[in-house]
């Protein structure tokens, strides 16, 4: 096999279609918590609170959220969207005080939604469905259907980005061991690579010409237009990489290796390392993500159960937070503004408001 994924659930742990049997009753999950503690169902948690201190401003959890995977701000801040892997659901909800929008709950298109996109202009949201091997566009004022891509072209897609313009999609399919450019209107296709290994992140450029992809020990640059490789890096420090983003002045790439347990910025121009950060601490790191000045890298560590706040310039830490409260965050986000920071948890099973 030339990828294999990092398993989230070890062998005395049922897989999460097994857990989701245990506790469907009715068409829904029931509240008995004997029953959810046992088929280990994931769970989730919301964190928004100020960059520079961590101070939390809400939190909230529910059954209607459970396996919250992936968050994304809207581009001018007000919204907040929500991917539920487990409940096979995305949310809309207001970032300040998260009040929901909407609600929608797919069983048969939307199985294990990996991620969760913005369009620039804030009208849509792009969604991605591992398990049903779907892309979705839909309304972002009510989750309605634009429309739908699926196949075995798509087996395995993980992550989607918007290009900076909005005009274009860029997806990657781990199974399907592509990455494909697309039209983001109609969904219709430009190009698409294959033979990658394992493809599981990828983002625009600040100019959008280009494309970084991350694969499993790889990252590569390729010309947004047409997929033509500028460099490629491959890694044992790189095992399990998730692409972050780019720096906005387009200079660097920060990427988080779940693997390797390491966080890492690295020129965008040739992949030549910045600055690595590696160790216990930032085990199960799998997500990482420039402010929208520069100035910060946010980073999450689900195995660690924690987030941290670091200098952009040299990793030099600013705040961390870790515990039950994040017990397996998967995902990390700034507000446009910079002020605010958005996450996602799989197991912390809480509710909660703070300022």
């Amino acid at each position: 096999m030339p990828f294999e994924f990092i398993p989230l659930y070890d062998d005395k742990t049922v897989g999460v279609d097994t857990a989701r049997r245990l506790c469907v009753k009715d068409g829904g999950i029931t509240e008995d918590k004997i029953a959810l503690q046992a088929a280990k169902i994931p769970r989730k948690s919301f964190f928004t609170g100020s960059v520079y201190t961590g101070t939390r401003i809400w939190r909230r959890s529910e059954i209607d959220l459970d396996g919250a995977r992936f968050v994304d701000f809207s581009p001018d801040g007000k919204y907040l969207a929500i991917a539920c892997a487990a409940r096979s659901a995305v949310e809309v909800v207001l970032s300040m005080n998260g009040t929901r929008l909407w609600h929608r709950r797919d069983l048969v298109d939307w199985k294990d939604p990996r991620c969760v996109c913005f369009s620039p202009d804030g009208r849509y949201v792009a969604i991605t469905a591992f398990e049903t091997d779907i892309l979705e566009l839909v309304s972002a004022i009510d989750g309605t259907r634009i429309w739908k891509k699926e196949g075995i072209d798509f087996d395995g897609i993980h992550y989607v980005a918007f290009s900076p313009d909005g005009k274009y999609i860029a997806v990657v399919s781990a199974w399907a061991g592509s990455v494909e450019v697309m039209v983001a209107k109609t969904g219709e296709r430009i190009w698409r690579k294959t033979e990658l290994e394992g493809p599981i992140g990828v983002t625009f450029s600040p100019d959008g010409k280009y494309l970084a992809v991350a694969s499993n020990y790889i990252i590569e640059l390729m010309l947004a237009k047409d997929g033509t490789r500028i460099w490629r890096t491959r890694s044992v420090e790189l095992a399990g990489i998730r692409i972050g983003n780019f720096s906005p002045d387009g200079r660097y790439l920060t990427t988080a290796s779940s693997g390797a347990c390491a966080v890492e910025v690295m020129l965008a121009r040739d992949g030549t390392r910045v600055w690595r950060r590696s160790g216990e601490e930032w085990s199960g790191c799998c997500f990482s993500i420039f402010s929208l000045d520069g100035k910060y890298v946010a980073v999450a560590s689900h195995l660690a159960d924690a987030i941290e706040l670091m200098l952009a310039e040299d990793g030099k830490r600013i705040w961390r937070k870790s515990g039950a409260d994040f017990d397996s965050v998967h995902c990390i986000s700034f507000s446009p503004d910079g002020k605010y920071l958005a996450t996602a948890s799989f197991l912390a099973d809480a509710a909660e408001v703070m300022i």
